[in-house]
Order: C-alpha cells, then structure tokens, then sequence
C-alpha cells in the first residue's frame, strides 16, 4: 500500500504502474483512440513503445486500449446524461459498441451505470493483479 508519499509495503511493479497510468491518459483522451496508434499519438508515443510497455506488464496491448476507450466512456457518462454510449465511441454501429465491451465482459445495460471502481473490478480486459492494483490506486 502506499502512504500518500509513494513508500509502498513491497517492491514498486514499475511495468504495472507504467501501463496503468497510460490507460489512465489515454481515457482521458479529447476523442476515442480507436486504434493503437491514435492511442500512441494521444500519449505522445509509438506504437512500438506503446506495445513495449504492455508486454513489460504482461498485458496484450488491445486488451489495455480496450480498457482505457471503455474506462473513457464510464467517465464521460455522467457529463453528459442522456447519450448512448456509441455517442463516445469511433464506431459506425451498436455491434461495435457490443463487441468492445463483450471482449471485457461486460454489456450494454452493465455498462452504462458502471462506476470507475466497478469498472476495473467487474471488467476482464486485463486480469493481471499488479495492473488493476495499480489502475486502481491511480483512480483512487
């Protein structure tokens, strides 16, 4: 656990922190990065470093942008009340929309009133502990 001062119980899992912090940025992306390399763009990287970073966190990098577009939607939901939530996506149907979030186990009634908590409990995108852990201190 950390004291608010960055001292921890353990070791720091640097790969984990690294990677939960680019998910982190790229949800709070001005538009949905779609892809990897819009996703690179958003952070101001490549794509190769981009992957690079996933692989040290043992997480495939679709899997971390999936995670990142879903947990965007979750915080953009409650600014806008009202929208469905292919109005945050780059996406021409609701299957898509389906698609992404059935990848992470979830649907579109969960979804929708998921808070970001739940979100990195409930979803599966990423099962690797270290990542949530750190995912979720960095939402705390």
């Amino acid at each position: 656990m950390a004291d608010g001062f960055g001292a921890r119980d353990g070791p720091i899992p640097y790969a984990a922190r690294h990677l939960a912090d680019l998910i982190v940025r790229g949800s709070l992306a001005p538009n949905d990065p779609k892809t990897l390399a819009a996703w690179a763009r958003v952070l101001g990287r490549s794509r190769g470093s981009l992957r690079g970073c996933c692989e040290a966190a043992k997480v495939r990098p679709r899997a971390a942008l999936d995670l990142a577009r879903v947990l965007r939607l979750v915080r953009l939901r409650p600014e806008r009340p009202g929208w469905s939530l292919s109005d945050f996506l780059d996406v021409s149907d609701d299957r898509s929309v389906r698609r992404l979030l059935r990848r992470g186990g979830l649907d579109a009634t969960s979804a929708s009133s998921l808070t970001i908590g739940e979100l990195v409990h409930r979803q599966t995108y990423i099962v690797r502990k270290l990542v949530l852990d750190e995912l979720a201190s960095l939402l705390d």
